[in-house]
C-alpha cells in the first residue's frame, strides 16, 4: 500500500509542476506582441500540461488496479482552491491581467481550467485509492471475526460419554436430557458453575466444568466430530490422487457422502476423503463439506436410540447366524440357544438408568472397574434361572439389594447418577463382564475376584 501511495503522491507533484509551467508560460506569452506566436506557444504549453496530467492519471489508474472509481467527482470548493493557487503563481511572476487581450485571456483561462481539472483529478484519485486500500486491509480481520462469532455463544460437552442436562442449576434437580460426546448447545445464560443451554428439544442446565466454550468448543468439534463431503452432482469421480488424470476408484451419486480425511495433505481444488480405508480425492467444485455435530437428547429420544441400536445388533446377529448356516451347507435351521454369560441383555433406557443408579449406590466410591463389576453381577443374575429375568426384577427382588428397599436408590434416580455409572451400566448390559460370571459380591477381601474394595463371587 505504501508503494501505491508513493505513486499517487508522485502523480500529484507532477500535476502541480505542470500548473507552474503553464502559469510561467502564460505570463510570458501575454507580453508577446505577435498574436500567432502567442497562440502557438499557448497551445504547446497546453499540450505539455495536458500530457503531464495525463501521465499522472495513468499512474494513479495503475495504483488503483484500474478501478472504475477513476471517474472524477467534481467538487467546486476544492477546485476553486486549486485555481486560487494557480492565480497566486501567476501574480508572483508580475503578470498583469490588463495586458492580456480578450482572446488571450479566454485562452489562458481554458489552459488554467484544464490543468486545474487534472490536478483536482489527482487529489480525488489519491483519496479514492487510499480509501480502497485501507478498506481492503480492514476487511480480512472483520471477516475472521464474523467467522468466529458462530461459536461465541456455543459450548461442547467435553466428556467421554454423556453429560446430564438438569431442570435446575443443581445436582439435586431432575435429569431431563443428555448431551453426548460430540454434541453442541447454544448458551442461553452463563453462571459461575452452571450454564443454561438449549440444544435439540432440550433446554436446561449443565455444569461448566464438563464443557468448553467458544474457540475451545470449535477446536474440540474439529477433533471429535466427523466431517463429511457430500456430492452435489451426479457421477462425481473419486480419484486416487488430486489429479484429473489419476485413477478413478468409483463415482458418487448426488447426495452421497464420504468422510473427510483430516490427516491428508491439502490440495488446492480438491477434498481429501476416505474410501475403503484409503485416502482419495474429489473435486471441491462439486462437493459440500460439513461437520456432523450432535444435539442434546431427551430421555425419550435416548430410549429410542438405544432400542434402535439393539435392533440393529440383533439384525446383525441374525445375519451372522444365517451366514454360518449357509457355510455349513445344512438345510436344517440353526438351533436357538439361551442367553449365555457375557452376551448381554436387551434393555431400555429405564433399565440403563435403573442399573446406573444401583451402581452408584453400591460402588459410587469404587474405581470404574468396580462399578462395571456391580453392573455385570446384575446382568449375570438376569441370565440365571435362579433369579428374575429382568433388570428391575433383579434389583427390586426382596432381600437382595439394600438401596432398593431403603429409599437410597429412589433418591439417586431422582437426582441422576454420574456419567461413569451410566457408562458402566451400558457396558454391562452389552455383555462386558470382568467378574468371571459372578452373581454376588460383598465389601472387603475374600474368596473370589477382588476388584477395588469388593469381592465378587
Amino acid at each position: 500500500m505504501n508503494k501505491s501511495r508513493r505513486v499517487l503522491e508522485g502523480g500529484i507533484v507532477t500535476a502541480a509542476l505542470a500548473i507552474t509551467t503553464v502559469a510561467t508560460a502564460v505570463s510570458g506569452n501575454v507580453k508577446d506582441t505577435s498574436q500567432s506566436s502567442k497562440q502557438a506557444n499557448n497551445e504547446a504549453v497546453f499540450l505539455a500540461g495536458h500530457n503531464t496530467a495525463g501521465n499522472a492519471e495513468e499512474k494513479i489508474a495503475v495504483a488503483a488496479d484500474k478501478s472504475d472509481t477513476q471517474q472524477a467527482i467534481i467538487n467546486n470548493s476544492e477546485k476553486k482552491l486549486v485555481t486560487a493557487e494557480f492565480e497566486t503563481v501567476k501574480q508572483s511572476d508580475g503578470a498583469s491581467e490588463n495586458e492580456m487581450d480578450a482572446g488571450n485571456a479566454l485562452e489562458a483561462d481554458d489552459i488554467q481550467g484544464e490543468v486545474a481539472d487534472s490536478m483536482f483529478f489527482a487529489v480525488q484519485q489519491k483519496a479514492v485509492v487510499e480509501d480502497h486500500l485501507d478498506t481492503g486491509a480492514a476487511q480480512k480481520p472483520q471477516q475472521n471475526q464474523e467467522e468466529k462469532s458462530e461459536w461465541d455463544k456455543r459450548l461442547m460437552a467435553d466428556v467421554e460419554d454423556n453429560l446430564n442436562v438438569r431442570s435446575e442449576a443443581s445436582e439435586e434437580s431432575e435429569v431431563i436430557g443428555k448431551l453426548y460426546k460430540g454434541s453442541a448447545a447454544e448458551v442461553v445464560e452463563t453462571g459461575d458453575s452452571w450454564s443454561k443451554i438449549k440444544s435439540g428439544n432440550v433446554e436446561g442446565y449443565v455444569k461448566n466444568e464438563f464443557c468448553v466454550f467458544g474457540d475451545e468448543a470449535e477446536t474440540l468439534a474439529d477433533k471429535v466430530c466427523t466431517t463429511y463431503a457430500k456430492s452435489t452432482a451426479e457421477g462425481l469421480r473419486v480419484r486416487e490422487k488430486a489429479d484429473t488424470d489419476s485413477k478413478v476408484f468409483t463415482v458418487l451419486n448426488k447426495g452421497e457422502k464420504l468422510t473427510v480425511d483430516k490427516k491428508a495433505e491439502e490440495a488446492e481444488g480438491w477434498v481429501a476423503v476416505k474410501y475403503n480405508g484409503k485416502t482419495a480425492y474429489i473435486s471441491d467444485d462439486y462437493s459440500e463439506v460439513s461437520q456432523q455435530i450432535g444435539k442434546a437428547m431427551t430421555l425419550e429420544e435416548e430410549q429410542k436410540m438405544i432400542e434402535k441400536q439393539e435392533a440393529k445388533k440383533r439384525a446383525a446377529e441374525a445375519a451372522k447366524q444365517k451366514q454360518l448356516q449357509a457355510s455349513q451347507g445344512s438345510g436344517t435351521s440353526v438351533k436357538t440357544v439361551s442367553v449365555k454369560k457375557g452376551t448381554g441383555v436387551s434393555s431400555s433406557v429405564d433399565d440403563v438408568t435403573l442399573l446406573a443408579a444401583l451402581i452408584y449406590c453400591e460402588a459410587g466410591a469404587e474405581p470404574y472397574a468396580g462399578k462395571l463389576a456391580v453392573g455385570a453381577v446384575v446382568v449375570n443374575r438376569v441370565q440365571s434361572s435362579a433369579y428374575p429375568n429382568t433388570i428391575s426384577g433383579v434389583i427390586y427382588q426382596r432381600g437382595q439389594f439394600g438401596p432398593a428397599s431403603s429409599g437410597k436408590l429412589a433418591k439417586i434416580l431422582a437426582k441422576g447418577a454420574p456419567d461413569s455409572c451410566y457408562k458402566a451400566a451400558r457396558e454391562a448390559l452389552s455383555g462386558v463382564d470382568n467378574t468371571g460370571g459372578a452373581i454376588g459380591f460383598h465389601a472387603g477381601k475374600g474368596s473370589g475376584t477382588v476388584i477395588g474394595n469388593q469381592t465378587f463371587f
